[in-house]
Parts: structure tokens; sequence; C-alpha cells
């Protein structure tokens, strides 16, 4: 049986990933990056910086990104009733591509995650 592999935020590893950031000084102006989240073996080089450090334990492989500009002066980050959004486009690609490679989809936005596909029993999230 595969060992069942987890990030430090305890989502599984392989994954697909929605992943929220703000890029300018309030969430009017954001992106979400649409990646595979893969994780790297110990003596994987891809783990180390350019003076030889080992600086990550996973990769990233950009699949897609979603710009969003406007909304109120206050804009919030996107999370509604305690789950993350996803951009309809690259949600939608997501969950055909998870069906296609046998893994689950997550939105994440700073310290919040939200599984979105497959539904998790009782929508259930992980815990640490």
């Amino acid at each position: 049986m595969k060992k069942e592999v987890k990030d430090i935020m305890g989502l599984p590893l392989p994954r697909l990933e929605l992943r929220w950031i703000k890029k300018g000084k309030s969430w009017n102006e954001r992106e979400c990056i649409y990646e595979m989240v893969v994780p790297l073996q110990s003596l994987d080089i891809r783990r180390e910086d350019k003076n030889g450090k080992q600086v990550r334990s996973v990769l990233r492989i950009e699949m897609g990104r979603t710009k969003v500009t406007g909304g109120t002066e206050n804009a919030q980050p996107p999370i509604r009733d305690g789950k993350v959004d996803a951009p309809f486009r690259d949600g939608a690609h997501a969950q055909w591509d998870a069906d296609v490679l046998n893994m689950t989809v997550w939105a994440t936005c700073e310290e919040s995650f939200s599984r979105l596909y497959p539904k998790a029993p009782e929508d259930k999230q992980p815990t640490k």
C-alpha cells in the first residue's frame, strides 16, 4: 500500500491546487494560480536554491492563472462561509484534470483551505 504524503498544512500530495495571492495593497488586485503540487524526494536537486541550500519540499507546476481586479475599497479574501472560492474556468479545468489524474483539488488562500473536488464525506477538512 502506498504511503499517504501530506505537506505542512496537512494537505495531500500530490494534488491540484487553486492558490489565491494578493497582488496589491488590498484584495482588489488578486490572482489565483492553478497548479499541480508534487512532493520532492530527499535527494532531488529541485529542492535546492542557487546556493545549494534545501529550501523547498514540493514542486509547483503552474497550469493556469486567473487575474482579478476591482471590487470595493475594502475587498476581502475570496473566502465565503468559511470556504475558499475557485475561479470558474480554472475550477472547471481542475475538476476535469482531477478525474484524469486521480487527484484531489484544493483551494487555498493564506492559511485557509478547502477541498473542492471530489467532495470529502460530509465535506470534512483534513487535520494537521
